[in-house]
Order: structure tokens, then sequence, then C-alpha cells
């Protein structure tokens, strides 16, 4: 990927990137996992799937929801599993997925499956301790069970604040910690893609373009922006901008 720069670039070279834990706060995290999960997307060859965890939001801030959403994308790289999910569907009496049993279920069994696998999960410290401590467990125990067998069929990178339980929960996992001044490139380069991009999608001028980059770089860094503008506008938000630009 283009602007994908030396701080990131190892990420895809190493054994361990996929068993990492990326901890320190306001780094501009979502946009690295962003930048990471978009490089992984253009190898056509492997499964990828992805989550952004959202602690106002209680749709993405439980394990059911990150294992329903992972399991919505994981379907299209198995659909010989759709007949075998629609039938335990129909025998669950639910509506949506809410059984935990059930969706470890099926996800155990399309990690199975699939031959080569990657998982980013971005915010799992948006999510309360209880249902980070599921995640945790579900995924730390598959993927030790499969690299017993085939190593690196399936890796998961977790992108999150430093918090004990999680870092207890990766203790055999290898953690990259990331300061402002390590991905702070890869955030520019990535800002400045998606903005050209987006300028050209709703016809900006120079100046709303610029102003997307400078408060979402500054955003990236946990810190609120100055209120420039009298009028609405429009930031780049990097996950869900970037999946409305694909579409």
């Amino acid at each position: 990927m283009e602007f994908l720069e030396p701080v990131c670039q190892p990420l895809f070279y190493t054994e361990e990137f996929l068993r990492s834990t990326l901890a320190e706060n306001s780094i501009g995290k979502t946009i690295l996992a962003s930048v990471i999960v978009e490089s992984l997307l253009n190898n056509a060859s492997d499964a990828v799937s992805y989550f952004y965890c959202r602690e106002d939001d209680p749709e993405k801030n439980d394990c059911i929801s990150i294992f329903r959403g992972l399991l919505s994308q994981l379907l299209n790289h198995c659909r010989d599993i759709v007949p075998f999910c629609h039938e335990k569907y129909l025998q669950s009496g639910e509506l949506n997925l809410t059984s935990l049993g059930l969706a470890e279920r099926l996800l155990t069994l399309i990690f199975e499956m699939i031959p080569k696998q990657f998982i980013i999960i971005d915010g799992l410290d948006e999510c309360d301790i209880v249902q980070r401590k599921s995640v945790l467990a579900l995924f730390t125990s598959i993927v030790e069970r499969l690299d017993e067998r085939e190593p690196g069929k399936l890796r998961v990178l977790f992108v999150s604040q430093d918090f004990s339980d999680i870092r207890k929960a990766l203790e055999t996992a290898t953690v990259l910690d990331l300061s402002k001044e390590d991905n702070k490139n890869d955030i520019k380069s990535y800002i400045n893609h998606w903005s050209k991009m987006i300028e050209q999608k709703y016809h900006l001028n120079t100046e709303d373009t610029e102003f997307i980059q400078e408060s979402t770089l500054i955003r990236s860094q946990g810190i609120a922006p100055n209120q420039k503008k009298t009028e609405p506008m429009r930031v780049a938000n990097s996950s869900q901008e970037c999946s409305s630009l694909r579409d």
C-alpha cells in the first residue's frame, strides 16, 4: 500500500504481529488499525475480518457483537458452512444471534475450515472487563490450539490501550508498545490518502480538505480540535469513510 510507512511495514512480515497488542492512549490506534486492515485486504489470498469496538455503542461494545460482526464477514470466505449456520439459526429460535455459546462454536468451526486468516479487533479497551475476558479467552485458546497443528493458520491483532487485564490475558503473545511518535508518519500518510479520496468524492475545495486532514490528525492524538468554522463540517472518520469509499 502506497501510504504504508516503515513503522507499520514490519507488522506484516513477522509472525509476532498477529498476536500482538498495540498499547498506549491517544496515539491514533484506530487509524493505525485501519491501515493494517486495508493492507491485509489487498492480499486477496487470505481471509481478513475486523471489528471496531465503540464504548458508547451497545452494538459494538460486547463480545457477542464482536463475534456476530466477525461471523458475518467470515461466512463470505466459508460458504460451505452457510446451510449449517442456517440450521442452527432455526433451532435457536433467535431473531438475531444472542447465544454466546453458539457464536463461539460457529467461530471455532469456521476457524478450522479456513486455510489462513487474519483478524483485527480495534478498541478492545472500550468493552468492559467481563466482555474483554470472554473475547480474549476464546481467541487465545483457539490460536494456541491451531498453532499446535498448523502454525500461522489464525492470527489475531488486538489494538488497545495497555490495560492490565488485557496484558495478563495475552502474556504469551508479543506486545508491541507504540508511542505517538512511532506511528505519526503512518497516520499522516493514511489521513492524506483518504482525505484526497473524500475530496474527489464530495468535490471539496482545498481549504476543506486541509481542515479534514488537520482535525483528523488532532483527533487521532486524543485532543479535541479547536472549532475553526461556524458551519457544520464533516470530518473524516477512518473506518466509516473508508468503508463508504470502497463501496
